[in-house]
């Protein structure tokens, strides 16, 4: 199986008809069995959204099943709980896609695999070891 490393681009959604759904951006590090990696997602919950949330993965691969715990680093009134991941890697290795959970609350996630992102942040390093140099 190739390599989950990489960054990717992620959804989930609250069960429910009116919960919203929240986009985020993933960079994840695949070393054996160890999953590990960040996160970054708007507050839906805040005014005008514009508060930013960052997290900590850490986690398991088995063949095609991921396992991970989300947990914020930023916290505030609604995320301040570690979130369980459970999933299933699709037969591409582009897309990761399962539940995630918090006590009884509950929904779905999807990962897609962003090779533009990683293009882009390539750019990005480089042109910031350009202006340090």
């Amino acid at each position: 199986m190739e390599s989950l490393s990489g960054f990717w681009a992620g959804q989930y959604s609250y069960a429910g008809p009116h919960a919203p759904s929240v986009k985020f951006d993933c960079e994840l590090n695949h070393a054996g069995p160890s999953l590990t990696g960040h996160t970054t997602e708007v507050d839906v919950y805040k005014p005008a959204g514009r508060f930013l949330l960052d997290a900590i993965l850490e986690g398991q691969v088995h063949k095609r099943d991921v396992a991970f715990t989300k947990t914020y680093v930023t916290t505030s009134e609604i995320y301040n709980q570690p979130v369980e991941y459970v999933g299933k890697i699709h037969a591409s290795g582009d897309e990761i896609s399962g539940q995630w959970f918090i006590g009884d609350i509950g929904g779905r996630f999807s990962l897609k695999r962003d090779k533009n992102s990683s293009r882009a942040a390539k750019t990005r390093t480089a042109a910031n070891d350009a202006e340090v140099h």
